[in-house]
């Protein structure tokens, strides 16, 4: 008895079909937009640099449950055995789900390769395959945007397959996610989209800047706003400068409120009046306006203006002290 005999006796004993079925999944993962019929085929929207974790699950299958094959290219992928096994109950049927995840790195050469998931057991072979569709970034900075450090570049994502309208979709959302640029403003041309952004926000953008190839990041670093290094050089050194000014104007300030220099004749003064008259010839204290009470030392303030009593030369003449009693 073939197995349409036997799948047309089970119909008329009403006995539930159950049989395997395989399922690869991602969220960047989109049905093509015309679909084949009987062709199990996923579009996988992907860039350079990303860390994939692809989901492929089988249903409806039996114990001992078989492994799940992962292929590249039709080409087997060697990785740890690490599925997982799970029991659920259909229609008083006991059944096991089988569930194995894999990590693919993108590069911009697995652009139109096919991914795969495989199973087999008894009469049941099955297989869902993805594409991946990879769009590279480029970056256009024109020279003056780069010398200056200061405008908008472009940056650009192309693929080489025909335009796909769920590709397109998914690609913009990609996009909006990255950048912060919405749908409506990415230009498209054919299977190139593109995005105007501020030159300073691409080079803080780790996120960009991981998708990037090494020769289009060396092309944004050359840009290090050379031309206006010069301007920052000398702002500083006016501020250094013009601080040190303030600091010494200040310093100066405070002392000469306390100290004033001048050239004077010798004093000629009279015993009693607080202060001693110098010699001839010699450098002198003259002081005005001070309180008899004020409790003030002459030598001491003398050392502290920088004049020792009795040397010969120009006189201190100290001017307004308002000092406290004691």
């Amino acid at each position: 008895m073939d197995s349409f005999m036997i799948l047309f006796l089970m119909l008329l004993k009403g006995v539930p079909l159950m049989c395997e079925d395989i399922y690869l999944e991602h969220p960047d993962m989109v049905e093509e937009s015309i679909h084949i019929q009987g062709r199990n085929v996923k579009l996988l929207v992907a860039v350079p640099g990303e860390i994939l974790d692809l989901k492929c699950e089988v249903t409806f299958t039996s114990q001992p449950a078989n492994k799940i094959v992962w292929k590249i290219n039709e080409e087997p992928v060697r990785k740890p055995n690490d599925q997982i096994e799970h029991k659920e109950t259909k229609n008083g049927k006991v059944i096991v789900v089988i569930e194995d995840n894999y990590e693919i790195s993108i590069t911009k050469e697995m652009d139109g390769s096919k991914m795969s998931c495989g199973y087999h057991k008894g009469q049941y072979t099955g297989k869902a395959v993805v594409v991946l569709r990879v769009f590279q970034p480029e970056i256009e900075i024109s020279e003056e945007v780069c010398d200056n450090c200061n405008g908008n570049v472009r940056l650009i994502f192309k693929e080489r397959s025909p335009l796909e309208a769920n590709v397109d979709k998914r690609i913009k959302q990609k996009i909006t996610k990255l950048t912060g640029i919405q749908s409506e403003e990415i230009s498209v041309h054919n299977s190139e989209y593109s995005v105007l952004l501020p030159i300073d926000k691409v080079k803080d953008n780790e996120e960009i800047l991981d998708i990037l190839n090494g020769a289009t990041i060396d092309a944004l670093d050359k840009c290090e706003c050379t031309s206006n290094n010069w301007i920052w050089i000398v702002i500083a050194v006016i501020a250094v400068i013009a601080a040190a000014v303030v600091a010494a104007f200040v310093i100066a300030c405070r002392f000469m409120s306390f100290c004033f220099w001048s050239k004077s004749k010798r004093y000629r003064g009279e015993a009693g009046k607080g202060v001693e008259a110098g010699e001839r010839g010699e450098k002198s204290l003259e002081m005005h306006d001070l309180n008899e009470n004020s409790g003030v030392n002459v030598s001491e303030l003398s050392k502290l203006c920088g004049v020792e009593e009795g040397e010969g030369g120009e006189s201190l003449k100290v001017y307004d002290f308002n000092l406290p009693t004691t």
